[in-house]
């Protein structure tokens, strides 16, 4: 039985980094910001039944979702609970696989001036729950085409409304694995052009990843309604839309992958 997760963006990429993790069979996994489950999910398929996954979440709806899913799909190898990653209650060196699917640390690292902004109490505790020998493995977005086109056109009204994402790059990735002493660091550069058969297709994935509340604030001020923003986004596709019917936009994403010293 699939599991329900965010989407479909989600899942390719969440299936992705797990596979370049290559995690061995028995080992005991930690899913950090686990969100719908697109890393969990396929980290419990490769560990299997001799293996363990556990996610963290702090959003509440989210713990719940994901466990209701672990249920009805029937998987017996892994559980979300609620917790800041930041402050772990695990004991050090604990977990054999540590990953954290598109967190975003451009509030830790400047991306642009490759050089920390503070401490990053992320990824330190995250190294100290990773047994000698693991392995971490981190996803980034490079790019996200419908993101970047929809902000675009709503910042046009909007001028202050925050990027809902940050682009993050190799070098910079580079230089946070060697800060935090990982070794044998691989940098995987991934892409997909995803068709979405139809415009609802399309949107019903989108919509969730925060637009509604941004497309209300955008009709409010400008004195029209959220429909009619939302028309605005459909009519403005261009190449985008197919004779088809179907919608394709492309996301690249970046996979860091590296070991705790033995």
């Amino acid at each position: 039985m699939k599991p329900k997760t965010w989407g479909n963006y989600w899942d390719y990429f969440g299936t992705r980094l797990v596979e370049h993790l290559q995690i061995p069979e028995g080992s005991r996994v930690l899913d950090l910001g686990t969100g719908g489950g697109s890393t969990l999910f396929p980290a419990a398929e490769a560990t299997g039944e001799a293996g363990s996954v556990l996610g963290i979440e702090l959003w509440d709806s989210m713990v719940q979702s994901v466990n209701n899913e672990i249920a009805r799909c029937g998987v017996s190898n892994a559980a979300v609970q609620r917790m800041d990653v930041r402050e772990m209650e695990f004991d050090n060196e604990f977990f054999d696989v540590v990953i954290a699917g598109f967190i975003g640390f451009d509030n830790y690292f400047d991306f642009d001036r490759c050089e920390p902004i503070k401490e990053n109490t992320f990824i330190q505790q995250m190294v100290r729950v990773l047994r000698p020998g693991g392995k971490a493995g981190f996803s980034t977005w490079t790019l996200q085409e419908d993101t970047d086109y929809i902000y675009g056109l709503l910042s046009r009204a909007w001028p202050d409304m925050e990027k809902p994402f940050s682009k993050e790059n190799e070098r910079g990735w580079r230089t946070i694995m060697a800060s935090f002493g990982l070794e044998d660091v691989r940098i995987i550069h991934d892409s997909i052009a995803f068709p979405f058969p139809t415009l609802k297709d399309w949107w019903d994935e989108v919509s969730d990843y925060g637009w509604k509340e941004r497309i209300k604030t955008v009709a409010e001020s400008t004195g029209s309604t959220s429909e009619a923003v939302t028309q605005q986004i459909f009519d403005n596709l261009g190449d985008h839309l197919k004779q088809d019917g179907s919608v394709v936009f492309r996301r690249d994403a970046l996979y860091a992958i590296g070991a705790k010293p033995s």
